[in-house]
């Protein structure tokens, strides 16, 4: 059931990650390619490879509240709100 859980989160950060809930206002292809696709696609700043789960199984296991806090606050490298200071919380997700 743990394993079933990690994947789905996994999933669901991934599918977040290339999507915005605000999908009228913005296109989610777009917002990843532009700020997250930097250091998501090469690892950079150690950032978690997108599509590589065993790269998001640490993060997800340490609850969705840290990765969202994460995102929203930044990371190591990573800025707040992946470096797009212009867009909303839900924007963000």
């Amino acid at each position: 059931m743990k394993t079933f859980k990690i994947h789905t989160s996994i999933a669901l950060i991934s599918l977040l990650s290339m999507i915005s809930l605000n999908s009228f206002a913005n296109n989610g292809g777009e917002i990843y390619n532009t700020y997250c696709a930097v250091c998501h696609k090469s690892g950079l700043n150690a950032a978690p490879k997108m599509g590589k789960k065993a790269f998001w199984i640490k993060p997800v296991a340490q609850g969705k509240e840290v990765v969202y806090k994460n995102a929203i606050e930044g990371l190591r490298g990573m800025p707040p709100k992946g470096g797009w200071t212009s867009h909303t919380l839900l924007d963000t997700f």
